[in-house]
């Protein structure tokens, strides 16, 4: 009968074998992520125009707040990137 501890060194072992192998979450673009968040302020704009009376402040201040929040994300992940032009 063969343990759970063998056959996980054995997923080990060709896991560490392969070269393009990479563990963990990939980076994500960050122009993808300034994508979403100005598709979010877009929301929360058009919330705060097209919808009547105090509904608009609602929607409108959650959606600035996501797409702020996918702003600062698209910032990091841009900042973070291996490859920065003008550095050496």
């Amino acid at each position: 009968m063969t343990t759970g501890r063998r056959s996980s060194a054995r997923r080990a072992d060709r896991a560490g074998s392969s070269p393009g192998y990479r563990v963990g979450r990939q980076r994500s673009d960050p122009r993808f992520l300034a994508l979403v968040a100005l598709a979010w302020l877009a929301v929360g704009v058009v919330s705060f125009v097209a919808l009547h009376a105090s509904w608009r402040l609602v929607p409108g201040v959650f959606a600035l707040g996501v797409g702020l929040l996918y702003l600062r994300g698209a910032a990091g992940a841009y900042l973070r990137r291996p490859e920065r032009p003008g550095e050496p």
